[in-house]
C-alpha cells in the first residue's frame, strides 16, 4: 500500500506490521554513524581534511543530516530510497570535500548498506542488524591494529 506525494507519485511504504520500534530508530542511528565514519572514502576525507580544517564537523553534519531525513522516513513508516542516499552522498562528497565520481558505484554501495539497516531496523529484526553491524565493524578492528 502506498501513499502519494505531493507531485501525485507513490511513496514506498515498509511491509505492514513493521514495528519500527524507538530500539530500532536508536540501533539505525548508530549503525549509520559508524558505517559513515568507517567508510574508508569518508574516514581518509576527515583525516587528510580534504573539507578542511572543519572536515570532522562537516562529516558530523552529513551523518546528523541523513539521519534527521531518515526519521520523516521511519515516521512515516516509508521506505529509502538507494537512488535518493546515492544523491544525498554525492552531493555531500562533492560539496563538503571536493570528491568527484566517475563511477559512483562505491556509493551506491554505502546507500545499499544504509538501506538495509534502516529496513531490518524498522522489521524489528534487531539481532540481525546487531550481528551484521558486528561483522562491518571485525575488519574496521583489524585494521586499527
Amino acid at each position: 500500500m502506498a501513499s502519494e506525494s505531493s507531485s501525485g507519485s507513490a511513496i514506498p511504504r515498509l511491509p505492514s506490521g513493521s514495528p519500527c520500534t524507538r530500539e530500532g530508530w536508536e540501533l539505525f542511528t548508530k549503525g549509520c554513524a559508524h558505517l559513515l565514519n568507517v567508510w574508508d572514502l569518508l574516514h581518509t576525507a576527515v583525516v587528510e581534511e580534504w573539507g578542511g580544517h572543519g572536515s570532522r564537523a562537516k562529516l558530523d553534519h552529513i551523518i546528523a543530516d541523513l539521519v534527521n531525513n531518515c526519521e520523516e522516513q521511519w515516521r512515516g513508516r516509508h521506505d529509502l530510497h538507494i537512488d535518493t542516499l546515492d544523491v544525498y552522498f554525492l552531493e555531500c562528497l562533492e560539496g563538503d570535500f571536493n570528491i568527484e565520481f566517475e563511477d559512483d558505484e562505491e556509493v551506491s554501495v554505502v546507500s545499499t548498506m544504509i538501506q538495509r539497516l534502516y529496513r531490518e531496523c524498522a522489521a524489528g529484526d534487531l539481532d540481525a542488524a546487531r550481528v551484521w553491524l558486528q561483522a562491518i565493524a571485525a575488519p574496521e578492528a583489524t585494521r586499527k591494529q
